[in-house]
């Protein structure tokens, strides 16, 4: 055999061995890919199911929300710690044997659920929760959230000079976003909390799978691949290291998006309108924006989006300070626009200055460090020193002053004495003329248009970010500040809860939570004790206390909510009541007789309970209470875990044998009937409804409103002549709607059409 036929045989063997490398080779990125997807996918998911696990446990207090959020921040900056210790301080085979250990070692938790609860968790909610977080997810959310970024660090060692690694971070974002649509919109409808958790356990074992095939990839690299990967990391490391102007722009830059997304949330639901799943859509932009600018960044341009977002904050701005007088959705669409472009600019700024892939994970760090900063700030910091969301409008002009600065040819002392006295002069023409109205004559509408010639003017000044960034402020402070400042508001507060307004319209008190009404009184003589909004007495409560009111005599009577007190006009000589109220700002306005006087003039004995309703109703010895009225609502909604059997079975053994439960189910946004129909059916007790529209038949008062009330009783003679008034009609389940456990529940099975 001649050297040359040796050659074309050895040829002919190779060839084959050549296309298997080459098909590993292109395997390579789509495992990394589907092992970021899958990681992030499990990582939003098992938020919300461990939230809605330990819902009944601990009810519906901030210090739950609040602990969860630091709980999952925490731990996500910790993972990415973690990621990086490993990427620099390990070897890549060490890395992977200690990752894959911790997530083969996750299997062993499986599945999510919570331990057994030894005493009162309410005596200690915080170390409790903080307790069984850790023990519950702790070891698969850290490992999660490390996955990203060391995965991507993977990659980048074994295929440097061939693919950018961070458009791996697109992919683990784009995984974070169908997991935000599919929860609500597929898992949670479609099954109870025991079977999401064997699901997500499944899914997190195809994961760990995952895993382990991209280690075993990484490890079964060419040696010499992995010696030209050694030779650039050591290349790279020679490089200058980051500088902490670098690390304070990084997180400040992640910090503003992830802060401006809770902030329009919150706006929107406390001026526009608490529309349900609403938090999804600023989530899912702020998550979509990841996507274009770690992936899809050839198709958006910085430059672009740099010179439509000085406009949009322009018509946003004027939206907000001329009261916003548009239709909710183009409110909705302008709010969300705004934010997806600042948001959009930022994180393709941090795309722009990500450092060479050596630095990859500490790069995601102080990201990381910046999200959390943000969200923290939102969600704990703002609601202590803002009795408004101010935190909205300050971000916005925080934004502006990002904004790329055009070319100018002179930028002496005078243009930038200028960026400061120009807002000034801004400030006071706007203050001017809305103290002195009376100025104009009544020619034009004196606010509206000093605003929007406001904006005119700060249009002009989109060249400099500082000058253009202060005169939005000025706008933005004369519209939030003056007003409260000439008593258009009797009252103004806010906590975890949200923002409360106490307003004067006429001779009405009005207490709003946001953008729901929440309570009113009359302030003319004799009308003081008179039941307004939902409680009025030609209403059904009217009707509850009128068929119900001799064998009330004497009795007990609990009522969740206090609102501001109105149902305490019902009570009788020789009654005694319990309000049950989670909200400490609630009761110090129902109480405080220069807002309200209910309490005061018709219960001023009335005890009242703070504290999640359920949790305090299951703590109290059995009180025989012949009428129990179920009316606790957060902003425009029933928390959900005071309207599922177990919760029902709660109250039931607090009910007196003959006793009644008046439930308030007003929503413009769900329809309860069928799930209170339900639990009724699965307790064994009757259901009556009456939805009154109190507007519309000829007997309008000021401050009536529509409502909707069920009534339930173990039996229907327990009503008395209730049950046969016609306007009650009897509900019963028709088997269309799952029953609503604290392992089941669904809203968007109950949402009314929004359009």
């Amino acid at each position: 055999m001649t050297d040359v036929t040796v050659m074309q045989h050895a040829e002919r063997l190779a060839k084959p061995s050549a296309l298997r490398a080459g098909a590993l080779i292109r395997a390579l990125p789509l495992l990394f890919v589907t092992t970021v997807l899958s990681g992030a996918f499990l990582l939003f998911a098992v938020e919300p199911m461990f939230a809605k696990i330990l819902l009944p446990h601990f009810g519906g207090s901030p210090a739950v929300w609040n602990t969860a959020l630091i709980f999952y921040q925490v731990t996500l900056l910790a993972g990415y710690a973690y990621a990086h210790l490993l990427r620099t301080r390990f070897s890549p085979f060490a890395q992977v044997a200690i990752h894959g250990t911790l997530a083969v070692a996750v299997l062993l938790v499986l599945p999510i659920r919570v331990a057994p609860l030894h005493g009162d968790p309410s005596a200690t909610p915080i170390a409790s929760l903080l307790w069984l977080a850790l023990i519950g997810i702790g070891l698969p959310f850290f490992v999660l959230s490390a996955n990203s970024s060391l995965v991507q660090a993977w990659y980048a060692r074994y295929t440097r000079g061939t693919t950018n690694p961070y458009w791996l971070f697109a992919a683990s974002n784009l995984g974070s976003l169908v997991a935000l649509i599919a929860y609500p919109l597929a898992i949670e409808p479609n099954s109870g909390l025991k079977l999401q958790s064997a699901l997500w356990g499944a899914g997190y074992t195809l994961f760990a799978f995952q895993l382990i095939g991209c280690a075993a990839l990484v490890l079964r690299t060419p040696r010499s691949v992995d010696s030209a990967a050694s030779s650039a990391v050591t290349t790279l490391a020679l490089e200058p290291a980051v500088t902490r102007k670098q690390v304070a722009r990084w997180v400040f830059l992640a910090a503003l998006p992830s802060s401006l997304m809770l902030g329009v949330t919150a706006h929107l639901e406390d001026v526009v309108a608490p529309i349900p799943l609403l938090w999804t859509l600023p989530l899912a932009l702020y998550l979509v924006t990841f996507v274009v600018a770690f992936g899809l960044n050839r198709i958006v341009t910085r430059e672009r989006v740099a010179g439509i977002a000085p406009y949009a904050l322009l018509i946003l701005v004027l939206a907000i300070v001329t009261g916003e007088q548009l239709s909710i959705q183009l409110q909705l669409g302008l709010h969300l626009a705004v934010f997806f472009a600042i948001a959009l600019f930022c994180h393709m700024t941090l795309y722009a200055e990500r450092p060479p892939e050596a630095k990859l994970t500490q790069f995601y760090l102080w990201l990381a460090l910046g999200g959390a900063l943000g969200g923290i700030f939102n969600a704990l910091v703002a609601p202590q020193i803002f009795s408004t969301v101010v935190e909205y409008p300050l971000a916005l002009v925080v934004a502006a002053f990002l904004l790329p600065r055009s070319a100018q040819p002179r930028d002496g002392i005078a243009q930038r004495i200028g960026d400061f006295i120009f807002p000034v002069l801004v400030a006071g023409l706007l203050v001017v003329v809305m103290i002195t109205p009376q100025f104009f004559n009544g020619w034009i509408a004196a606010d509206a248009t000093a605003y929007a010639a406001a904006t005119l003017v700060a249009s002009s000044f989109v060249a400099r970010p500082a000058r253009f960034a202060l005169s939005l402020a000025a706008i933005l402070a004369c519209a939030i500040f003056v007003p409260a400042w000439l008593g258009a508001e009797m009252l103004t507060v806010r906590d975890f809860f949200g923002v409360k307004h106490v307003t004067r319209n006429g001779n009405l008190h009005v207490l709003t939570h946001g953008a729901t009404l929440h309570g009113i009184q009359s302030t003319l003589y004799g009308q003081e004790r008179l039941p307004l909004s939902y409680y009025g007495k030609p209403g059904p409560l009217g009707d509850v206390f009128r068929y119900l009111g001799p064998r009330l005599s004497g009795a007990h009577v609990a009522v969740t909510g206090l609102g501001v007190g109105t149902v305490a006009c019902y009570a009788r000589p020789g009654q005694s009541w319990t309000f049950y109220e989670i909200d400490p700002q609630v009761v110090r306005i129902a109480t405080d007789a220069h807002y309200f006087r209910y309490l005061s003039s018709c219960a001023p004995k009335a005890k009242i309970v703070l504290g999640d309703a359920r949790l305090s109703l299951a703590r109290v010895a059995a009180q025989s209470d012949a009428l129990m009225i179920l009316d606790a609502y957060s902003s425009d909604q029933v928390p959900l875990h005071l309207i599922t059997k177990e919760a029902f079975d709660v109250y039931l053994a607090a009910l007196a044998p003959h006793g009644v439960l008046a439930v308030h189910i007003s929503n413009r946004y769900f329809d309860l009937s069928p799930v209170l129909a339900g639990i009724a059916d699965a307790e064994g007790i009757v259901a009556y409804e009456r939805v009154d529209d109190g507007l519309s038949r000829g007997r309008h008062v000021p401050g009536l409103s529509s409502s909707d009330w069920i009534v339930m009783a173990r039996d229907a003679g327990d009503l008395g002549r209730l049950a046969a008034d016609p306007r009650w009609r009897r509900i019963a389940a028709d088997g269309s709607h799952r029953l609503w456990t604290d392992d089941y529940s669904s809203e968007i099975r109950v949402l009314r059409p929004l359009l």
